[in-house]
C-alpha cells in the first residue's frame, strides 16, 4: 500500500477563482474557453468540482500559471491506495 496526499479541492478552486478574478475572466468567458456550460463553469470556481486532468491543464494555460502552481494539497489528509 501507497500514501497518497490528496487535492484540497475547496482552496484549489479558490486559487483558481483568485486568479481568473484578478484577470477580469467571467464565468461566461471561462465557460466558452473551455467548451463546458456556465453550470460547470461556476462549480469550478465555487469549489464544488474540479475540472477532469486535460482541461485542467487548459484551464491552467488560460490562467498562465503551472498546474502545481494552482493544485493545493491537503497536507492533513492521506489516502492509502
Amino acid at each position: 500500500m501507497t500514501e497518497h496526499r490528496v487535492i484540497d479541492k475547496e482552496k484549489t478552486c479558490s486559487r483558481i477563482s483568485e486568479e481568473l478574478q484578478s484577470q477580469q475572466i467571467s464565468v461566461s468567458q471561462l465557460a466558452e474557453m473551455l467548451g463546458v456550460s456556465q453550470q460547470t463553469a461556476t462549480n469550478y470556481m465555487r469549489g464544488k468540482s474540479l475540472p477532469a486532468l486535460p482541461r485542467f491543464y487548459k484551464l491552467s494555460l488560460i490562467i498562465g500559471k503551472s498546474m502545481d502552481e494552482l493544485i493545493v494539497i491537503n497536507k492533513d489528509q492521506v489516502e492509502v491506495l
